[in-house]
């Protein structure tokens, strides 16, 4: 077992296992669907608190500086790459989703931001040298990207990066009041969403020759859906993990008409979650 954990090929491998069990469907479209919400929550102030505890970390460990050069993948609607231009970097903001780079553009028009170029494209198919960002960027950054899956779109990382690479995900499972108490009502267990584990990057990273550092920053929120939102949501999430309900529609509504609902009609989620944040660099220590 000691010969497996120290082997790469094992952590990537436990990873595919991992992200096979919850990912299906179109990533451009998914993320299409996301990008308002995503958007919102920073505006809001609920995302607020992981920038920030990114950003301070990152401070701490002396990697931001003015004018540097940062790759932000999978930078959705500019939740850290607006950040990262307004402390003087040059960013590089790469997305899949053309709505979530819209409402990036927006953000920069709105608030005269000059110092981010925005591309659009899938980090697993990006050809780096062709886009000449081979050694070009002193951070590559990737908070909860789903581009970042594999040895080979992490080894894309390194190769981008002249000094430091970073990434984010989740510590185990999260806490999400409302999908919880209906698997646990219909299913007699949690939601469970783990497809982002920091477990298998982290020990990857490690595995690879990389020494890492790495912190973990406790998160809690609240969301807010119209009523056809979360019925929507409930019987995604349902299906995506291979689960079968009779009148699937009308147990829902049944579920909903036990919950505490909101004067404007709409049902509040509490979310606790565990972010891992993971720092290292290219250079391997074999």
């Amino acid at each position: 077992m000691l010969k497996d954990i120290r082997n790469p090929q094992y952590w990537n491998q436990l990873w595919q296992q991992n992200l096979g069990k919850h990912m299906g469907g179109d990533p451009v479209e998914h993320w299409n669907k996301k990008a308002k919400s995503f958007a919102k929550m920073v505006e809001t102030g609920e995302g607020n608190k992981r920038i920030n505890g990114v950003i301070d970390f990152l401070k701490k460990q002396n990697v931001l500086w003015d004018n540097m050069k940062i790759l932000d993948i999978g930078c959705g609607p500019g939740n850290f790459a607006l950040p990262f231009a307004q402390l003087g970097a040059q960013v590089t903001a790469m997305d899949p989703a053309p709505n979530m780079l819209e409402a990036l553009k927006e953000q920069l028009v709105s608030k005269n931001v000059k110092n981010i170029e925005v591309v659009q494209g899938l980090w697993e198919e990006l050809d780096i040298r062709e886009m000449g960002w081979h050694k070009k960027f002193d951070l590559v950054f990737a908070s909860q990207s789903p581009g970042l899956r594999d040895m080979e779109t992490l080894e894309k990382m390194n190769e981008c990066s002249t000094q430091y690479c970073f990434a984010t995900g989740f510590d185990g499972n999260r806490q999400m009041t409302l999908y919880d108490a209906f698997f646990q009502q219909y299913f007699d267990r949690p939601y469970i969403k783990n497809s982002h584990d920091i477990i298998f990057l982290i020990n990857l990273i490690y595995s690879l020759g990389h020494r890492p550092t790495v912190e973990f920053l406790n998160l809690s929120r609240t969301e807010k859906y119209p009523t056809e939102e979360i019925k929507k949501n409930i019987k995604e999430i349902s299906v995506s993990e291979g689960l079968q309900l009779e009148k699937f529609d009308e147990e829902i509504e049944k579920f909903l008409a036990a919950q505490p609902q909101n004067e404007a009609g709409s049902y509040t989620q509490s979310i606790r979650q565990v972010i891992g944040m993971v720092l290292w660099q290219p250079e391997i220590y074999l």
